[in-house]
């Protein structure tokens, strides 16, 4: 939407912010199954992020569906 994220969150406070696990709300425009995906990415731990690998396929499966409503 053209918005700085956390535009309210002092730069000295972003670390701190992120790992207690405070994050971005689901836009209202946004699916589910697209955020959902965005979430996994901001896990603290890389381990727990999904590797480029998944994000192509679940890009890919997600395009697959909208195309069924366009």
């Amino acid at each position: 939407m053209g918005q700085q994220p956390y535009a309210n969150i002092d730069a000295f406070e972003m670390l701190n912010f992120l790992k207690h696990g405070h994050r971005i709300a689901q836009p209202f425009n946004c699916p589910d199954d697209l955020f959902t995906m965005l979430a996994c990415c901001w896990a603290l731990s890389e381990d727990e992020r999904p590797s480029f690998g998944q994000l192509i396929a679940c890009l890919t499966d997600f395009q697959s569906a909208l195309s069924n409503f366009i």
